[in-house]
Formats: C-alpha cells, structure tokens, sequence
C-alpha cells in the first residue's frame, strides 16, 4: 500500500510540472501563481501511513529461559516457569503414546531443587555413565504422578540456568 500511495504522488508531481511548464511557455506569471497553488496541495496530502509490523510471535518458556541465561549467566529459572516446561513435555510424551495416551491421568506432584552434582538415578534413570548431570547447572526434578497406575510417576529434570530439558523418565510397576 505504501508503494502505490508513493506512486500516486509521484505522479500528481509530474502532472503538476507538466501543467507549469506549459502554463510558463504562455504566461510566466500565472506559471509562477499555479506552482505555488499546487505545491500548498501536494503539502496538504497526507503522508503515505506507515506500514504495520507483525507483532512477534510468542516465545516459549525454553525460549525465553535461553534467553534470559545467555543475558545473565546467573539467571535462576523460575519454579512455574521449569513447571510449564515440564508440563509441555508431559504433553509431548502423552502424544507420542510413551508414558500414557492421555494427559488427564497427570497431576502435579513435586519440584525439587536439585544440585550439580545429583545424577539423576533417583528418577530411574540407573546408575551408569548416563545418569550424571553434565550440564554443569544444577536442576529442578519435576514430579507428575500418574493416577491411572497408582504408584507411577513421569519426571522432567530441568536445567535451572538456561531450562533445557535434560531428562525425561518414568518410573511404575
């Protein structure tokens, strides 16, 4: 839109210098009266609006924890904010048919704060090379009980710095 209102000027400008030329060959004062007259119009002519942005599209929580920790290294992911990532894994898995086929069956157990150097054993992951956090950022273990399989729990253990999803696992009979 911007383009043709840019265009339209253009071409009333070329009109009017067109006009003025041909009116100076006849009558120089008139010429001189009607360029005025014309430029006091092409003034009164709006200004072509400016073009609307797209508004940004939402970033989601990980995205944002990224962002926060690549600002300020000591940035401390939010509690609700490693809950909701931990959900929308949840959600994830649920879709894939891995833990259940139905999100509903999920409750909200526990979060935990837990250090560096907790591997992530107690959330049945093992005790191999692989159960040791090599994120160097300590975690919160999210818990979501499954009540479908009384005894049964989903656990997301979430970077606490930059909320990157380190482990996902699940523990039941």
């Amino acid at each position: 839109m911007k383009h043709v209102v840019t265009a339209a000027l253009a071409v009333l400008l070329l009109a009017a210098l067109l006009s003025a030329c041909s009116t100076a060959e006849n009558d120089p004062a008139q010429a001189q009266t009607q360029t005025q007259t014309q430029a006091q119009t092409s003034a009164q002519i709006p200004a072509p609006a400016q073009e609307q942005t797209q508004p940004a599209p939402e970033q989601s929580v990980q995205e944002r924890a990224a962002a926060a920790y690549a600002a300020d290294p000591d940035h401390v992911l939010p509690e609700e904010d490693a809950k909701e990532i931990a959900y929308t894994a949840l959600e994830q898995e649920c879709k894939n048919k891995t833990f259940s086929d139905d999100i509903n069956h999920f409750t909200f157990d526990s979060i935990k704060h837990c250090d560096i150097r907790e591997t992530y054993g107690a959330f049945n992951r093992g005790n191999d090379i692989s159960a040791y956090n090599t994120s160097s950022h300590p975690y919160y273990a999210v818990r979501y009980n499954d009540s479908s399989f009384p005894g049964n729990y989903a656990y997301f253990c979430i970077d606490l710095r930059n909320g990157d999803l380190l482990y996902t696992g699940y523990m039941g009979d």
